[in-house]
Protein backbone atom coordinates (compact mmCIF):
# COMPACT_ATOMS: atom_id res chain seq x y z
CA UNK A 1 0.00 0.00 0.00
CA UNK A 2 0.83 3.75 0.09
CA UNK A 3 2.63 3.70 3.55
CA UNK A 4 5.08 0.83 2.41
CA UNK A 5 5.84 2.63 -1.14
CA UNK A 6 6.50 5.88 0.57
CA UNK A 7 8.66 4.17 3.63
CA UNK A 8 10.42 1.59 0.20
CA UNK A 9 11.05 5.15 -1.75
CA UNK A 10 12.41 6.60 1.10
CA UNK A 11 14.57 3.70 1.84
CA UNK A 12 16.15 3.71 -1.95
CA UNK A 13 16.73 7.02 -1.83
CA UNK A 14 18.99 6.88 1.31
CA UNK A 15 20.78 3.91 0.05
CA UNK A 16 21.55 6.01 -3.10
CA UNK A 17 22.69 8.74 -1.45
CA UNK A 18 24.91 7.03 0.61
CA UNK A 19 26.63 4.59 -1.04
CA UNK A 20 30.33 6.04 -0.06
CA UNK A 21 29.99 4.77 3.39
CA UNK A 22 30.03 1.11 1.71
CA UNK A 23 27.91 -1.40 4.11
CA UNK A 24 26.22 1.40 6.48
CA UNK A 25 24.29 2.58 3.84
CA UNK A 26 21.49 -0.51 4.29
CA UNK A 27 21.87 0.46 7.71
CA UNK A 28 21.14 3.86 7.02
CA UNK A 29 18.17 2.90 4.36
CA UNK A 30 16.23 0.47 6.77
CA UNK A 31 16.78 3.07 9.95
CA UNK A 32 15.10 5.29 7.38
CA UNK A 33 12.36 2.82 5.91
CA UNK A 34 11.68 1.56 9.97
CA UNK A 35 11.24 5.55 10.85
CA UNK A 36 9.18 6.35 7.55
CA UNK A 37 6.94 3.24 8.53
CA UNK A 38 6.11 4.35 12.24
CA UNK A 39 5.05 8.11 11.27
CA UNK A 40 2.48 7.18 8.64
CA UNK A 41 1.07 4.63 10.58
CA UNK A 42 1.47 7.32 13.54
CA UNK A 43 -0.20 9.76 11.43
CA UNK A 44 -2.90 7.25 9.55
CA UNK A 45 -3.78 6.05 13.25
CA UNK A 46 -4.97 9.24 14.18
CA UNK A 47 -6.82 10.25 11.12
CA UNK A 48 -8.72 6.91 11.39
CA UNK A 49 -9.41 6.89 15.35
CA UNK A 50 -11.06 10.52 14.60
CA UNK A 51 -13.12 8.58 11.78
CA UNK A 52 -14.41 5.91 13.91
CA UNK A 53 -14.66 8.40 17.09
CA UNK A 54 -17.26 10.58 14.50
CA UNK A 55 -19.40 6.94 14.10
CA UNK A 56 -19.33 6.07 17.81
CA UNK A 57 -20.53 10.09 18.25
CA UNK A 58 -23.71 9.05 15.56
CA UNK A 59 -24.44 6.03 17.74
CA UNK A 60 -24.28 7.61 21.01
CA UNK A 61 -26.31 10.85 19.96
CA UNK A 62 -28.63 8.36 18.39
CA UNK A 63 -28.82 6.18 21.63
CA UNK A 64 -29.36 9.37 23.62
CA UNK A 65 -31.92 10.55 21.51
CA UNK A 66 -33.23 6.89 21.78
CA UNK A 67 -33.42 7.04 25.48
CA UNK A 68 -35.37 10.24 25.85
CA UNK A 69 -38.11 8.70 23.25
CA UNK A 70 -38.67 5.85 25.36
CA UNK A 71 -38.80 7.95 28.63
CA UNK A 72 -41.24 10.23 26.91
CA UNK A 73 -43.26 6.64 25.77
CA UNK A 74 -43.12 5.35 29.37
CA UNK A 75 -44.67 8.63 31.43
CA UNK A 76 -47.45 8.43 28.50
CA UNK A 77 -48.10 4.76 29.15
CA UNK A 78 -51.24 2.90 27.62
CA UNK A 79 -49.93 2.58 24.41
CA UNK A 80 -50.08 -0.23 22.38
CA UNK A 81 -46.88 -2.45 23.10
CA UNK A 82 -46.30 -3.40 19.58
CA UNK A 83 -46.96 -0.05 18.11
CA UNK A 84 -44.69 1.42 20.50
CA UNK A 85 -42.03 -1.17 19.80
CA UNK A 86 -42.05 -0.51 16.05
CA UNK A 87 -41.74 3.42 17.00
CA UNK A 88 -38.87 2.76 18.58
CA UNK A 89 -36.80 0.10 16.08
CA UNK A 90 -37.31 2.74 13.58
CA UNK A 91 -35.47 5.41 15.43
CA UNK A 92 -32.67 2.99 16.29
CA UNK A 93 -33.05 1.97 12.47
CA UNK A 94 -32.29 6.16 11.75
CA UNK A 95 -28.97 6.58 13.71
CA UNK A 96 -27.94 3.16 12.94
CA UNK A 97 -28.21 3.84 8.94
CA UNK A 98 -26.55 7.24 9.26
CA UNK A 99 -23.39 5.07 10.93
CA UNK A 100 -23.38 2.77 8.82
CA UNK A 101 -23.32 6.10 5.61
CA UNK A 102 -20.42 7.36 8.07
CA UNK A 103 -18.30 4.37 7.50
CA UNK A 104 -18.03 5.55 3.74
CA UNK A 105 -15.20 8.27 5.28
CA UNK A 106 -13.16 5.19 5.85
CA UNK A 107 -12.36 4.26 2.54
CA UNK A 108 -10.00 6.60 2.01
CA UNK A 109 -7.88 5.15 3.92
CA UNK A 110 -8.18 1.76 1.90
CA UNK A 111 -5.15 2.72 -0.07
CA UNK A 112 -2.78 3.08 3.30
CA UNK A 113 -3.38 0.06 5.21
CA UNK A 114 -3.34 -3.38 4.06
CA UNK A 115 -5.99 -4.14 6.43
CA UNK A 116 -8.71 -1.07 6.32
CA UNK A 117 -10.94 -2.62 3.55
CA UNK A 118 -11.40 -5.61 6.06
CA UNK A 119 -12.29 -2.95 8.87
CA UNK A 120 -14.60 -0.97 7.10
CA UNK A 121 -16.36 -4.56 5.71
CA UNK A 122 -16.65 -5.83 9.49
CA UNK A 123 -18.27 -2.43 10.69
CA UNK A 124 -20.80 -2.76 7.71
CA UNK A 125 -21.47 -6.48 8.51
CA UNK A 126 -22.47 -5.56 12.37
CA UNK A 127 -24.88 -2.31 11.30
CA UNK A 128 -26.59 -4.30 8.65
CA UNK A 129 -26.92 -6.99 10.63
CA UNK A 130 -28.10 -5.13 13.23
CA UNK A 131 -30.23 -3.45 10.73
CA UNK A 132 -31.48 -6.73 9.65
CA UNK A 133 -30.70 -6.08 6.18
CA UNK A 134 -29.83 -9.61 5.24
CA UNK A 135 -28.42 -9.76 1.99
CA UNK A 136 -25.93 -7.27 2.43
CA UNK A 137 -25.11 -9.20 5.97
CA UNK A 138 -24.48 -12.42 3.55
CA UNK A 139 -22.50 -10.40 0.67
CA UNK A 140 -20.29 -9.17 3.69
CA UNK A 141 -19.86 -12.86 5.61
CA UNK A 142 -16.71 -13.98 3.63
CA UNK A 143 -14.92 -10.17 3.73
CA UNK A 144 -14.80 -9.31 7.46
CA UNK A 145 -12.23 -9.65 10.56
CA UNK A 146 -13.36 -12.43 12.99
CA UNK A 147 -11.46 -10.68 16.08
CA UNK A 148 -14.43 -10.62 18.15
CA UNK A 149 -16.81 -13.09 19.22
CA UNK A 150 -20.06 -11.47 18.51
CA UNK A 151 -19.12 -11.79 14.82
CA UNK A 152 -18.61 -15.45 14.80
CA UNK A 153 -21.77 -15.44 16.53
CA UNK A 154 -23.52 -13.44 13.78
CA UNK A 155 -22.76 -15.33 11.04
CA UNK A 156 -23.62 -18.68 12.96
CA UNK A 157 -27.00 -16.94 12.87
CA UNK A 158 -27.26 -16.01 9.82
CA UNK A 159 -26.50 -19.66 8.90
CA UNK A 160 -28.86 -21.39 11.11
CA UNK A 161 -31.41 -18.97 10.14
CA UNK A 162 -30.89 -20.09 6.14
CA UNK A 163 -30.55 -23.92 7.11
CA UNK A 164 -26.76 -23.96 6.15
CA UNK A 165 -26.05 -26.22 8.93
CA UNK A 166 -23.06 -27.73 7.75
CA UNK A 167 -21.33 -24.21 7.46
CA UNK A 168 -22.83 -23.63 10.96
CA UNK A 169 -21.17 -26.26 12.54
CA UNK A 170 -17.98 -25.58 10.30
CA UNK A 171 -18.23 -21.61 11.76
CA UNK A 172 -18.42 -22.94 15.24
CA UNK A 173 -15.64 -25.50 14.70
CA UNK A 174 -13.38 -22.39 13.99
CA UNK A 175 -14.55 -20.08 16.69
CA UNK A 176 -14.76 -22.73 19.70
CA UNK A 177 -11.06 -22.77 20.34
CA UNK A 178 -10.06 -19.15 19.60
CA UNK A 179 -10.94 -17.39 23.35
CA UNK A 180 -10.58 -17.62 26.77
CA UNK A 181 -12.63 -17.62 29.90
CA UNK A 182 -16.15 -15.88 29.44
CA UNK A 183 -15.20 -14.62 26.13
CA UNK A 184 -16.53 -17.03 24.30
CA UNK A 185 -19.78 -17.90 25.89
CA UNK A 186 -22.12 -16.46 23.22
CA UNK A 187 -20.43 -18.76 20.58
CA UNK A 188 -21.17 -21.80 22.80
CA UNK A 189 -24.65 -20.59 24.17
CA UNK A 190 -25.45 -20.16 20.04
CA UNK A 191 -24.25 -23.70 19.06
CA UNK A 192 -26.13 -25.54 21.78
CA UNK A 193 -29.18 -23.55 21.28
CA UNK A 194 -29.25 -24.53 17.70
CA UNK A 195 -28.54 -28.59 18.98
CA UNK A 196 -31.31 -28.14 21.14
CA UNK A 197 -33.98 -26.60 18.59
CA UNK A 198 -32.56 -29.62 15.68
CA UNK A 199 -33.05 -31.95 18.60
CA UNK A 200 -29.91 -33.04 18.94
CA UNK A 201 -29.76 -33.14 22.80
CA UNK A 202 -26.56 -35.10 23.11
CA UNK A 203 -24.14 -32.30 21.00
CA UNK A 204 -25.49 -30.02 23.02
CA UNK A 205 -24.80 -31.83 26.49
CA UNK A 206 -20.85 -32.08 24.68
CA UNK A 207 -21.26 -28.11 23.91
CA UNK A 208 -21.21 -26.89 26.97
CA UNK A 209 -18.99 -29.27 28.50
CA UNK A 210 -16.41 -27.98 26.27
CA UNK A 211 -17.66 -24.27 27.19
CA UNK A 212 -17.53 -25.27 31.12
CA UNK A 213 -13.70 -26.19 31.13
CA UNK A 214 -13.22 -22.92 29.57
CA UNK A 215 -14.82 -20.89 31.69
CA UNK A 216 -17.86 -20.79 34.81
CA UNK A 217 -21.02 -19.20 33.18
CA UNK A 218 -23.79 -19.44 35.29
CA UNK A 219 -26.22 -19.66 32.12
CA UNK A 220 -24.29 -22.55 30.63
CA UNK A 221 -24.20 -24.29 34.09
CA UNK A 222 -28.04 -24.35 34.12
CA UNK A 223 -28.44 -25.19 30.40
CA UNK A 224 -25.90 -28.22 31.22
CA UNK A 225 -27.35 -28.99 34.35
CA UNK A 226 -31.36 -28.84 32.51
CA UNK A 227 -30.38 -30.96 29.39
CA UNK A 228 -28.93 -33.91 31.38
CA UNK A 229 -31.92 -34.15 33.67
CA UNK A 230 -33.98 -33.94 30.29
CA UNK A 231 -35.50 -30.87 31.48
CA UNK A 232 -35.02 -29.66 28.00
CA UNK A 233 -37.93 -26.68 28.37
CA UNK A 234 -35.75 -24.75 30.99
CA UNK A 235 -33.25 -24.38 28.17
CA UNK A 236 -32.64 -20.66 27.89
CA UNK A 237 -30.29 -18.11 26.78
CA UNK A 238 -32.21 -15.23 28.12
CA UNK A 239 -29.86 -14.87 30.92
CA UNK A 240 -27.27 -13.84 28.58
CA UNK A 241 -29.64 -10.42 27.99
CA UNK A 242 -28.72 -7.54 25.25
CA UNK A 243 -25.44 -10.41 23.96
CA UNK A 244 -27.99 -12.77 22.94
CA UNK A 245 -30.76 -10.79 21.40
CA UNK A 246 -28.55 -9.06 19.19
CA UNK A 247 -28.60 -11.93 16.96
CA UNK A 248 -31.95 -12.07 16.24
CA UNK A 249 -32.62 -15.72 17.19
CA UNK A 250 -35.44 -14.83 19.69
CA UNK A 251 -37.90 -12.61 20.38
CA UNK A 252 -37.34 -10.25 24.15
CA UNK A 253 -39.37 -11.95 26.14
CA UNK A 254 -40.01 -8.37 28.48
CA UNK A 255 -42.45 -5.55 28.69
CA UNK A 256 -41.95 -2.17 27.14
CA UNK A 257 -41.49 -0.83 30.52
CA UNK A 258 -37.85 -2.46 30.69
CA UNK A 259 -36.55 -1.47 27.69
CA UNK A 260 -34.87 2.06 28.86
CA UNK A 261 -32.54 0.10 30.93
CA UNK A 262 -31.45 -1.92 28.36
CA UNK A 263 -31.21 0.87 25.86
CA UNK A 264 -28.55 2.62 28.45
CA UNK A 265 -26.49 -0.14 28.50
CA UNK A 266 -25.83 -0.08 24.60
CA UNK A 267 -27.69 -2.77 23.73
CA UNK A 268 -30.46 -3.17 20.60
CA UNK A 269 -33.77 -1.80 22.60
CA UNK A 270 -35.84 -5.14 21.28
Amino acid sequence: MLSLIISFTLAIITISTTQSLGGWSYVWGTLVFLLAQIAVGQLLKKKIMATQNEIQGVIQEGQRKLNIKMTQMQRQGGGNIKVMQKVLENEQAKFLGEALEATSKMEQYVKWSLLMKKQIATMRFQFNFQLKNNTKVDALMSKVLYLDPMIYAMRMAREYKKGEMEAFSKTYKKAKGRYKGEKGTIIFATYSWAMVKKGNIDEAIACLNLALKKSSNEVLQKNLHALQNGKIKQFSNAALGDMWYALYLEEVKQKVQKVRQRASKGGRPF
